[in-house]
């Protein structure tokens, strides 16, 4: 692979810290929101949004260090262990992402074609803690055994030395996630429009509405504005 440089470090460096400094705030604000508000707060999808949203909060700074590696160029200016923890958070958060958006998939898909009998909050906390759990449990074996995180500097990424097997095994997972996603998420789609189509407005509705409007307008014909 060949280096990047020039504009193209540029471009990468500035963008990674553009996304820090917008996503970080917003994210932080739809933390507050959802835990500020009780009624938003006890209902189950807003709860995966919670988790997703944390997550996208841990690894941001994760991105921000990277964006300022890749502008100065400077790679000693962080301690390696700073480096190899952006690395872990950068490397492990996608699976966990993908994992909780299947999640939500599912319980979008479940809420809107009412299976009140799958509608459980316990099953999809269960579902979030597994979730976690598993990424943990990669990541601690993986640390355990050695394996070296580390910044590239000729090719300006967070860079992973034997990685394997569990990097295909990851790989694997996110990619049965993100399947299982949107097989759900079509199906919520197919529900919405197709099988259920939102309805338009009743025929008595628009009666009284068209009466409404008949004796507003005979009114203003016997009283005219001057």
């Amino acid at each position: 692979m060949e280096s990047v440089g020039g504009y193209g470090l540029l471009f990468t460096g500035i963008s990674h810290i553009v996304l820090f400094l917008v996503f970080w705030p917003l994210n932080g604000f739809i933390v507050f929101l959802i835990y500020r508000n009780k009624h938003i707060w006890k209902l189950t999808a807003y709860k995966i949004v919670l988790h997703i949203t944390v997550v996208i909060i841990v690894i941001l700074p994760a991105t921000l260090l990277l964006g300022i590696l890749n502008l100065t160029e400077k790679y000693d200016i962080f301690p390696r262990t700073v480096i190899a923890a952006s690395t872990v958070l950068c490397y492990y958060s996608p699976p966990l992402l993908c994992a909780m958006m299947a999640v939500q998939a599912f319980n979008r898909f479940v809420v809107i074609s009412r299976f009140g009998f799958l509608d459980k909050g316990l099953i999809f906390q269960v579902a979030l803690c597994v979730s976690w759990v598993l990424i943990t449990i990669f990541a601690v074996e993986m640390v355990s055994r050695g394996v070296e995180f580390t910044y590239d500097k000729p090719l300006h990424i967070y860079f992973i030395h034997n990685e394997e097997p569990e990097g295909t095994m990851l790989f694997v997972f996110s990619v049965f996630c993100l399947s299982f996603g949107a097989l759900f998420f079509t199906a919520s789609l197919v529900n919405v429009v197709v099988l259920n189509p939102p309805q338009g407005i009743p025929s008595s509705h628009l009666e009284k509405e068209e009466g409404r409007e008949g004796v507003q307008d005979s009114h203003v014909l016997r009283h005219p504005r001057s």
